[in-house]
């Protein structure tokens, strides 16, 4: 699941979630330009991002109460961002932290900044192509 924070977002998906999953569950022809596509998106998604997990438990577990605790003091999360973390997440799914401007393809960050359907269309993907309702785009820009 993708969470937009402005220029900021929070990608929720499982551990083992690799590139050929997501272009494989984008369902793109292969050699095909959205093929390419699908790449680059997935590079933009996942490169530079924190895993925000990992990064607690090793780093800053002993020094906060919980994670929501350490998400709220370090990264500012809001109450609402809180619960649709605890909601989405399971026990195999890691919590990245990106920022769209870092990876350096701004056409495919602009798109996923500024384009709702992009958004939803990347959440169908990581559903592995199922709609789900809860999973539409949230925003706290």
């Amino acid at each position: 699941m993708l969470i937009c924070l402005g220029s900021k977002y929070l990608l929720i998906c499982h551990k083992d979630y690799m590139r050929n999953d997501f272009v494989s569950a984008s369902k793109v022809e292969r050699g095909s330009w959205a093929e390419d596509f699908a790449n680059r998106m997935f590079d933009c998604l996942m490169g530079n991002t924190v895993n925000l997990k990992e990064e607690y438990e090793y780093f800053y577990k002993a020094e906060y109460q919980s994670f929501d605790v350490f998400l709220a003091k370090t990264y500012g999360f809001d109450k609402s961002t809180l619960e649709n973390i605890r909601n989405k997440m399971t026990s195999n799914d890691i919590l990245l932290f990106g920022d769209l401007g870092s990876e350096g393809d701004y056409s495919t960050a602009q798109l996923i900044e500024f384009s709702d359907e992009i958004v939803n269309s990347i959440n169908r993907i990581l559903n592995s192509g199922e709609r789900n309702e809860n999973q539409s785009r949230i925003c706290n820009q």
